[in-house]
């Protein structure tokens, strides 16, 4: 489980780094971060609290959560 975790983060970092070149390694870590967890945890919460109208539609879900980052991505300074 952890390998397939840093494995993410790595790749999700190198994205980052593609998508926008003048972020620090810094801020593409952190951004890699909030993208894997945000994945991650929306199963865990799914799953730990075993409520079925917790959760949402997958395509819901990914829609959003890629606005969301790549809005925080295209505006960083």
């Amino acid at each position: 489980m952890w390998a397939i975790d840093d494995a993410s983060y790595v790749l999700s970092k190198i994205e980052i780094a593609a998508w926008a070149p003048t972020l620090n390694k810094q801020h593409c870590a952190v951004l890699a971060a909030l993208g894997v967890n945000g994945i991650l945890g929306a199963r865990f919460a799914t799953g730990l609290f075993r409520e079925s109208n917790l959760h949402i539609p997958d395509d819901q879900y990914l829609n959003e959560w890629t606005a969301v980052l790549a809005a925080r991505i295209e505006t960083h300074p």
